[in-house]
């Protein structure tokens, strides 16, 4: 086998990917399955990133996208002997809400996600058929469904103060309250309900 030392960062990297395993140490009690977060992969690539003389940054940013918060978060394999980096970025989306989860932890959540799916591309970690989709698709599900009881308290209670919807549908850009964010829609029965109150 080649020395470390002389091997390029590429090679290092496919010997990094070759050798890793990160099992799924992480169990859901509820759900009854096993998974891997990011601080098992963090922890299966230590002793590799010392055996092959890289270090490993992890960082994120905060970015607008089309009106919607994305975290963008980049790995970056650094090899000590030569210098040279190699990069790889994910993005993941910020929900308005989910039950339960502060704005903090709803950015914390997020950036959890897309720094392990960064790290899968980065090592080339398969988990297509890991539940995190399932989960997506379950946080989708409930964010249509806390939308839909949004619009029908948003209906009712503009019918109850004679809201010009049009007017308002003019001033915020969209066709009908199906287009406005769950956040978006809070706010505005928020300020219906003090205008219903102080009738």
């Amino acid at each position: 086998m080649e020395k470390k030392e002389n091997m390029n960062l590429y090679e290092k990297l496919m010997n990094i990917q070759m050798e890793l395993k990160a099992p799924k140490s992480q169990v859901n009690q509820f759900g009854g399955f096993n998974y891997r977060n990011c601080e098992d992969i963090l922890e299966a690539v230590k002793p590799l990133l010392q055996k092959y003389r890289c270090t490993l940054k992890v960082s994120d940013e905060l970015v607008n996208i089309g009106g919607k918060n994305y975290i963008q978060s980049t790995a970056r394999l650094i090899d000590l002997d030569s210098e040279t980096s190699i990069d790889n970025t994910a993005y993941a989306r910020e929900a308005d809400s989910r039950k339960g989860m502060s704005e903090e932890m709803l950015t914390g959540s997020c950036s959890s996600y897309c720094r392990k799916y960064c790290l899968n591309g980065l090592f080339l970690i398969d988990d297509t058929k890991d539940v995190d989709s399932e989960n997506i698709e379950e946080l989708q599900k409930e964010e249509l469904e806390e939308h839909l009881k949004l619009i029908s308290e948003f209906n009712k209670l503009a019918d109850e103060v004679n809201l010009n919807r049009e007017a308002l549908y003019e001033k915020l850009g969209v066709k009908s309250n199906s287009e406005l964010p769950n956040s978006k829609l809070k706010e505005l029965i928020g300020t219906m309900k003090k205008k219903k109150e102080s009738k």
